[in-house]
């Protein structure tokens, strides 16, 4: 009798040991016991009701925007939020069993990449923006994360999210669309009101202008060395804001592949010729062939120029700090779209942040790294924008900003922000060869005719090329 209550009470102790090695560690982000875990399944004769997951580790790669999990910690690094996404993420997702996650500097983060893909040592996810994840869609790696949401969940973003900032190609899309900085106009409200001229400002809920409208209001507060804008064409910084407004009459620099320029047409040459005339009428600062970003950017807060092209919410922030440390004068700042021809609609250039997930052969990693890709991306978790003043592109949101007239009214316009050929594999050679035509253009040295033609002849080589490689 004692003997039996022995082997019982050993019995009992060996299934209480044995169930015990099947708890993972709580305090670590990895799983230890994956071989007590098969070895438990082994010992069974049931079968399993579903299939088991297989134990999967992530790389997770961010060119972080702000330091700490709050932006508050004084000892915060870059890198913090992701780090907490991942161990929240890993909370819910026993199956990932480990989150390698790294902050890529700016400066750094492209000959990262090329290197890391290079080697197939690429990570699962990467926070970035879509510029560069188009190339890397092009290449054919980056999985396609459309192919994980549900309808309900695609419509939770806000109109044109998707198409314009989640790398659209052969009718899928490579980039969960996070959040969206516009480039806008700016203008000196205060210029505008001592000139007599604020009614030649657009008053409509989208803010919106024609050309002539435009041209008019510049007319009005330019006078004795103060100008109604500044075109700067010294280096690549300004073509983009210049795209913007040659892009109002409806053209379009590439087609949606981005194997082919459509951009040498009349609606371009309209929106050039409109372009230049502010130059030839003097609207405009002289000299924006030499001109830099860093220029127009002086001349605005010293109240030189009444509008400026290179407006965001990151320079609107900036501009009311200066004044408050006296940096700068005063003065008060309006905004609005870009101007378009008549009929047609604006234009804005975005700058979309997203997750990019990349290929890497196994489908249960992929599947993992599209899941983080998505809780990083969700409701909650796109409220942590705030702290660096960006908006979330998910209605569910909410408006995280009450008050703020800027950031409402720009929700509102972020239907206008269209790619401006980042699907190019020759995108880079673009830009490269648009600022000498411009400069060619403002300096008389070439017409609107000889300068598209120069200029299709020499980039449709360049996307040939580009996509022979």
């Amino acid at each position: 009798m004692k003997k039996s209550v022995s082997y019982l009470i050993l019995l009992v102790m060996m299934i209480v040991l044995l169930f015990s090695g099947c708890v993972s560690n709580s305090t670590g982000n990895t799983v230890e016991n994956d071989a007590n875990e098969a070895a438990s399944v082994e010992k069974t004769d049931e079968k399993p009701t579903e299939t088991i997951e297989e134990k999967v580790k992530l790389k997770y790669w961010a060119l972080s925007r702000w330091k700490g999990i709050t932006g508050t910690e004084p000892d915060g690094q870059y890198g913090d939020w992701q780090r907490d996404v991942a161990r929240r993420f890993m909370e819910n997702n026993p199956n990932v069993v480990d989150i390698e996650v790294e902050h890529i500097p700016a400066s750094d983060i492209q000959q990262k990449l090329t290197v890391a893909i290079a080697s197939k040592t690429q990570p699962d996810v990467l926070e970035d923006n879509d510029d560069r994840g188009t190339g890397f869609a092009r290449m054919g790696a980056l999985v396609p994360v459309s192919d994980y949401f549900t309808k309900e969940e695609m419509d939770d973003f806000f109109e044109g999210s998707w198409d314009n900032g989640g790398i659209k190609m052969d009718g899928k899309y490579y980039m969960i669309p996070w959040s969206n900085s516009v480039q806008i106009m700016l203008i000196n409200k205060t210029m505008f009101e001592k000139a007599g001229a604020l009614h030649l400002l657009p008053n409509n809920e989208e803010k919106s202008w024609t050309y002539d409208q435009f041209k008019e209001a510049l007319k009005a507060v330019t006078k004795d060395n103060v100008y109604g804008g500044c075109l700067f064409f010294g280096s690549t910084a300004g073509d983009a804001y210049a795209f913007n407004i040659i892009m109002g009459t409806g053209s379009r620099i590439v087609n949606e592949k981005g194997d082919k320029l459509i951009y040498n047409n009349s609606k371009t040459e309209l929106g050039l010729e409109f372009l230049i005339s502010l130059i030839d009428e003097k609207l405009v600062v002289p000299g924006a062939e030499t001109l830099m970003y860093s220029d127009a950017k002086e001349l605005f807060k010293q109240q030189k120029v009444a509008t400026t092209f290179m407006g965001s919410s990151g320079f609107y922030e900036e501009l009311y700090r200066d004044m408050d440390d006296g940096k700068i004068e005063r003065f008060e700042i309006d905004y609005a779209l870009f101007p378009h021809a008549p009929g047609e609609t604006p234009v804005l250039k975005g700058n979309y942040i997203g997750y990019l997930v990349f290929k890497s052969g196994n489908a249960q990693r992929e599947k993992a790294a599209v899941e983080l890709a998505k809780f990083a991306t969700n409701t909650e978790n796109s409220k942590a924008l705030k702290i660096v003043k960006l908006i979330p592109l998910r209605k569910s949101v909410g408006n995280l900003y009450p008050g703020d007239e800027m950031t409402e009214w720009s929700t509102k316009i972020f239907k206008y922000a269209i790619n401006h050929g980042y699907a190019c594999p020759a995108y880079a050679q673009i830009r490269a060869a648009h600022v000498p035509m411009l400069q060619g253009l403002a300096t008389k040295t070439t017409n609107i005719k000889d300068g598209l033609a120069e200029f299709e002849s020499k980039i449709q080589q360049e996307i040939e090329q580009a996509l022979k490689q």
